[in-house]
């Protein structure tokens, strides 16, 4: 087998049949998740919003320094 095909298993194999280990981490990680989930949702109700007198431009994506290319 070539390593490609092996990497294709083992990302298989942990993706879509997960080991006792995993199934544990996400039967304990669930009610964290609802929990976050429920408290995304209120913040989206109770949040004011800010009109600004001016127009706004908001860009995303910037670095600066070091960003780790090289």
């Amino acid at each position: 087998m070539s390593e490609e095909k092996n990497y294709e298993l083992w990302l298989d194999n942990y993706f879509f049949k997960p080991n006792f280990w995993q199934k544990c981490l996400a039967f304990v990680l669930l009610p964290l998740s609802v929990l976050y989930a429920f408290f995304a949702i209120l913040n989206t109700f109770f949040r004011k919003k800010i009109v600004f007198k001016k127009p706004v431009i908001s860009v995303g994506n910037l670095s600066f320094g070091g960003n780790g290319k090289t």
